[in-house]
């Protein structure tokens, strides 16, 4: 895995046992790919488009008030786009 850093031009390239994570067990996947197959195997595949190394597959996950959203490229195993909304509720009514 490899760090850019534009305004110096350099990089820095991490090994599997630099990286830390918090309270998890070191996966190369997690490392690699930044969420782990266990992570999206857990998910909800709600949409596949796209074909080759341009399938786009969209999960969700609810996790009580959140919802995690991952826009997946499978062929390149790389995120294209992550997200959590949380939803806030209110007992109030206008």
């Amino acid at each position: 895995m490899e760090h850019h850093f534009d305004n110096y031009e350099r990089d820095i390239e991490y090994q599997f046992g630099e990286i830390k994570q918090n309270k998890q067990r070191s996966t190369w996947d997690v490392k690699e790919q930044l969420v782990s197959n266990e992570i999206i195997q857990s998910m909800l595949l709600e949409l596949t488009q796209g074909s080759g190394c341009e399938k786009i597959e969209t999960y969700t996950l609810q996790k009580g008030p959140a919802i995690i959203k991952l826009e997946w490229l499978s062929a390149q195993r790389l995120v294209k786009r992550y997200s959590i909304i949380v939803l806030l509720y209110s007992s109030r009514l206008c």
